[in-house]
């Protein structure tokens, strides 16, 4: 029993003095083996301590002291309950957390003020961005009036600095010539009068600075392109478009390409001047007929002419929109081409003229001219409007 106590007390000291009590003859696991064989003996020989006297002992130390941020009881009066004060001095807030409580609320007094400051601001933002989409669009509208009621004697103040300007370098005379001369031909056919309204002052400019060599030469095509533009000098005869189709060196495929644009144009042209005649035919007839003065009369009368007003307009439209399409095709298909013989005609005093050059290249090809392709159009359209 006394070897038991020896192992239990070095047990209890720490596992170095268990080592040393066991030794080589005696191994730790042999000591722990003896430990529980023995273990029911040692409640006679220990006692425990008594549970109660440990709690009185923890009882006379006093209670723990309370939180440093506790939570402030509600002593208001309620429903429930009527207003008391609280009795126990514990309960009641210190300094510290009083102190707390105040800053608390004045942050969130400055939050609610500063909350209701941007709620402000962005009203008077969204008001002021109101009044500036107001203020663009009336100036908009200014600028409407002012460019619909331009001023003549502006207009000539404008004209005489263009003029100046341009009298002061040659140079830039002859750069404003050369985008004129490299724009499309057929913006030149529909607006020839205005290129030549801007290039009378260009020519004046080159005038006026006779000194300079760029305008001497400027002053000279610019005279050409009026000229030619203003219809004062006869154009050239087919060899000058013979001479250009030439020098263009079209291939076959480009050929073909251009000859079916001007029999898609004519074709279409012939049903639109065979519509215009049926059209005015019907006008005629309407006005030579007898005159019916009753309501139903002049209401019949003033619908059919209604009528065939809107048809002619749309037959106006159909040829525009047909003389665009060749356009549109001779300037996409074989563009490269027809750039260097807008340049190659605008060195002759005269505007050029693409359906003359088609004419001649038709006439190369032994295609059917212009007045047989028209022809057999209103024919066809004719006979397929007696079928119907």
């Amino acid at each position: 029993m006394s070897a038991t106590r020896d192992a239990f007390e070095a047990f209890r000291a720490g596992p170095d003095s268990l080592q040393q009590l066991g030794g080589p003859s005696h191994p730790t696991d042999e000591l722990f083996h003896t430990l529980l064989l023995e273990l029911p003996d040692l409640d006679n020989h220990f006692e425990l301590p008594d549970l109660g006297e440990a709690a009185a002992e923890i009882s006379d130390i006093g209670r723990p002291s309370p939180p440093l941020f506790s939570a402030v009881p509600n002593v208001g009066p309620t429903a429930s309950s009527p207003a008391q004060g609280p009795t126990d001095p514990g309960c009641l807030p210190s300094k510290q957390e009083a102190a707390d409580q105040s800053r608390y609320q004045r942050c969130k007094e400055r939050q609610q003020a500063q909350a209701a400051k941007l709620k402000d601001v962005n009203a008077a933002i969204a008001s002021k961005t109101s009044d500036h989409a107001n203020l663009l669009g009336e100036q908009a509208k200014l600028e409407g009036v002012l460019s619909a009621q331009q001023d003549t004697q502006a207009q000539a103040d404008v004209n005489t600095r263009l003029l100046t300007f341009y009298a002061a370098d040659g140079q830039r005379v002859q750069r404003q010539i050369a985008e004129l001369r490299n724009m499309q031909a057929d913006e030149v056919f529909q607006t020839g009068s205005v290129y030549a309204a801007k290039l009378r002052p260009l020519l004046l400019a080159a005038n006026d600075n006779p000194q300079s060599a760029a305008g001497r030469s400027v002053g000279t095509l610019a005279r050409h392109i009026i000229d030619g533009t203003s219809q004062q000098k006869r154009a050239p005869g087919p060899g000058f478009w013979t001479s250009i189709s030439m020098e263009l060196g079209l291939s076959p495929a480009q050929k073909s390409e251009l000859l079916q644009a001007r029999r898609l144009y004519l074709q279409t042209l012939g049903e639109v001047l065979r519509r215009r005649q049926c059209i005015l035919a019907q006008m005629q007839e309407l006005e030579s007929g007898p005159a019916d003065q009753t309501v139903s009369g002049i209401i019949k009368k003033a619908s059919s002419t209604e009528q065939l007003v809107k048809q002619m307009q749309q037959n106006i439209l159909t040829e525009r929109t047909s003389l665009q399409t060749m356009h549109v095709k001779i300037f996409c298909k074989v563009l490269s081409a027809f750039q260097k013989a807008t340049l190659i005609a605008y060195s002759w005093p005269h505007t050029s003229e693409i359906l003359q050059l088609l004419d001649r290249l038709a006439v190369d090809a032994r295609e059917p001219s212009a007045q047989q392709l028209m022809a057999v159009s209103g024919l066809q359209a004719a006979s397929q409007a007696s079928l119907a």
